[in-house]
């Protein structure tokens, strides 16, 4: 059995094809552009150098590495093809890559906030002083880990962001505590909060962002832009075929059958999946609330002291706390 798209060209076509049906003109952008640069990044000569055919290769089938490529790219097309249908797992995927929640460009900015500051000294930045008990995380880095960490409980991201780990003096056995475990330590705690770590956008991309998630005039698709429905007889069917039926009146095509109807999907296939929601334009502005507002903070210079400050901003009501109980309040408790 042929898998659908087993040729690169017809799956080249059909992803940037269900790249134009987002609703957004910057995910219609960036993943048109990041579908280009996936395939061009194929055809390098240091890409394939790196996988070469084996010597005995099928005629007339892709190698290994070919199929898994292939595999990839209607992996990737499934999701934008569930996007637009409109599941929430698959649409906010589609949203954290486009403004760097997730993928590459995410990438892209934390090296930039992970490099070093340029006003520190030539001795911190040797490799030897790297991650020893006296090394400290770029300035940036600290700020946005310390503003992250009051609010983590409202994103979407697990883990618990702490503080650098203290080093003891000795170890069990009593002797000083070696520094080759002391740059482990470091660096693994570095690593991990790096991976946690949510890179801002810039103040004029945040705020268009923004003025997205609020009024949705950036959405050009709305409830009433839908795609073309797909056929679910085939135009070649002839009378006696068991999947037609015969039309008498112009009403009774638009009635559907009962042999044409959607069958029941089961509930455990609905847990992983989810379920499909209507393109409306106040379900687009929540999941952009939700999905990358909530999670997006955007860097901003004091004015007065001209030191650097995160702003973040939640997409809903907050949580409700219960409050601290007066004494009064003790005393009615157990009357």
């Amino acid at each position: 059995m042929n898998k659908p798209y087993s040729k690169p060209l017809h799956l080249y076509r059909a992803l940037l094809r269900e790249a134009s049906y987002l609703f957004n003109p910057t995910l219609q952008d960036f993943h048109t552009e990041h579908i280009r640069w996936s395939f061009r990044r194929q055809l390098s000569p240091t890409k394939l150098s790196r996988h070469r055919a084996p010597a005995v290769s099928i005629p007339g089938l892709p190698t290994q590495y070919e199929s898994q490529q292939l595999r990839r790219g209607r992996h990737y097309l499934y999701i934008l093809q569930r996007a637009n249908q409109g599941y929430r797992g698959a649409l906010g995927n589609v949203l954290k890559m486009a403004y760097a929640r997730k993928g590459k460009r995410r990438r892209a900015l934390l090296r930039e906030i992970m490099a070093p500051d340029p006003d520190a000294s030539e001795s911190s930045l040797s490799p030897a002083s790297a991650f020893s008990e006296e090394w400290q995380p770029p300035a940036k880095f600290n700020m946005l880990l310390k503003k992250q960490r009051g609010i983590h409980t409202y994103l979407d991201r697990g883990g618990t962001i702490k503080p650098m780990p203290k080093i003891p003096a000795k170890n069990k056995s009593g002797k000083p505590f070696p520094q080759r475990r002391v740059k482990n330590i470091i660096k693994a705690w570095y690593a991990k909060h790096a991976n946690l770590l949510l890179p801002p956008l810039s103040e004029e991309e945040w705020l268009k962002v923004y003025k997205t998630g609020t009024d949705g005039k950036e959405n050009p698709r709305q409830a009433t832009s839908a795609r073309r429905p797909v056929a679910t007889v085939s135009v070649f069917a002839l009378p006696n075929t068991p999947g037609t039926r015969e039309v008498t009146h112009f009403h009774d095509i638009l009635t559907p059958s009962p042999q044409l109807t959607k069958p029941k999907v089961p509930n455990r296939i609905r847990k992983i999946i989810g379920n499909p929601h209507k393109m409306t334009p106040r379900f687009l502005r929540r999941i952009m609330l939700r999905t990358v507002i909530q999670n997006t903070p955007v860097i901003l210079a004091d004015t007065h002291s001209g030191k650097l400050a995160s702003r973040w901003d939640a997409a809903g009501t907050k949580r409700y706390e219960p409050g601290k109980i007066s004494e009064s309040q003790k005393l009615l408790l157990f009357d």
